[in-house]
């Protein structure tokens, strides 16, 4: 009993040494990222919305895919666009 116990307070021990590693290294500094480089100059909270549409869209079946992006294009075309004048 004793050896399963001091097993618990061990993975517990590591699991939180893991989540205060994760949590320093959430609050890092962020390098600038150039204009050009959008994907970099996304906040974690963006990037991880951008992975679960991202799986979620690789679960759909191929003409759900088909379908969704013929009405994203669809969207984009109705989307006025700037002009110089």
């Amino acid at each position: 009993m004793l050896k399963s116990s001091a097993a618990c307070v061990s993975a517990r021990l590591q699991i939180a040494r893991a989540a205060e590693i994760l949590l320093r290294w959430l609050q890092r500094p962020r390098p600038i990222a150039p204009e050009s480089d959008a994907l970099a100059a996304l906040s974690v909270e963006q990037l991880e919305r951008l992975h679960q549409g991202v799986i979620r869209l690789c679960l759909m079946p191929a003409e759900a895919q088909a379908k969704l992006i013929e009405r994203l294009l669809a969207e984009d075309d109705d989307v006025p666009t700037e002009t110089a004048t």
